[in-house]
């Protein structure tokens, strides 16, 4: 454990403008002009954005482009190329490039991945529940990130692909992974991969210890198991000011009450699609959250 806790020094590296950031990358995708998909699958993409329970919300089907490698590009991030040896894992085909992020990118709706690709910045250190696409993307724009999984397998395949795309030098400096499996081990249903007692030591991992000196990350994202309980980890350690925090797949029963455990005043940005929903919320101390900032909660 002693790697985690070095990984961990100078955590807080003060990177208050994340909320202006936030607030510029909600005006560039409310201002983003979407095309019309022509693709049946295509969806609607839902999206809106709050603070103090105002909102402003747009609807629209759009394609932010795909080919055969699965690239996608949007005016607000660079095309993302995902060649075949560095893609993680599969999609359902319901699940293209211009609603979800593709097998190189967070398993996220797409405008979600959009700010997080706006928020995110050298010199944040992040934590995510869950590995995959998303722990490549993560790396190339975060400086340092803590993973863990549940699955010890699918932990190692991950691996190998960083050590590809990145190199093992640069991962055993930038990358801490910690693997806990279920007690006991099979998860066979939705209600079980919920459950904090079979995933206690995920959720508890002892580098995560509650104490005084506890860390506080600028970055959490939970796309795994246990995610209501992990969900509440989260709150404990992002930081309380400029702290990004993302959870997919928000509209699962068991995460309905995730909006009453956030402080009302954070900054928060949400989108549906037919598939799924991804919130990204941005934590910020009472007067200090932006523009028109409601009474304090």
């Amino acid at each position: 454990m002693e790697g985690v806790r070095n990984l961990l020094i100078g955590i807080d590296s003060g990177r208050n403008d994340v909320i202006l950031r936030f607030h510029a990358a909600l005006r560039a995708l409310q201002s983003e002009t979407p095309s019309t998909s022509s693709s049946s699958g295509g969806g609607r993409n839902n999206t809106s954005s709050s603070r103090e329970g105002g909102s402003a919300g747009t609807s629209s089907s759009y394609n932010s482009g795909s080919g055969a490698s699965g690239s996608s590009s949007n005016s607000l991030m660079p095309a993302s190329v995902c060649p075949a040896e560095l893609q993680v894992g599969l999609r359902p085909s319901q699940h293209t490039p211009a609603l979800f992020g593709n097998q190189c990118e967070p398993w996220a709706t797409r405008r979600a991945v959009l700010l997080l690709h706006m928020l995110l910045s050298p010199g944040m250190v992040g934590l995510e529940w869950g590995a995959g696409a998303s722990t490549l993307w993560y790396l190339a724009r975060i400086s340092k990130l803590v993973t863990v999984e549940h699955n010890a397998a699918w932990a190692a395949k991950v691996r190998s692909l960083l050590e590809l795309g990145y190199g093992a030098s640069a991962i055993e400096e930038r990358w801490q992974l910690q693997v806990a499996p279920p007690q006991p081990p099979e998860v066979l249903t939705f209600s079980e991969a919920e459950s904090y007692d079979r995933f206690k030591a995920y959720v508890d991992v002892a580098f995560l210890e509650r104490n005084a000196s506890r860390p506080r990350f600028d970055f959490i994202t939970i796309d795994g198991q246990a995610r209501l309980a992990c969900f509440q980890r989260a709150l404990w350690l992002l930081k309380s000011h400029g702290g990004v925090l993302m959870l997919n797949n928000a509209q699962r029963p068991a995460l309905k009450e995730v909006h009453s455990l956030v402080p009302k005043r954070w900054l928060t940005f949400q989108e549906s699609n037919p598939f799924a929903q991804t919130i990204v919320w941005v934590s910020c101390e009472a007067g200090l959250c932006g523009p028109r900032e409601a009474a304090e909660d």
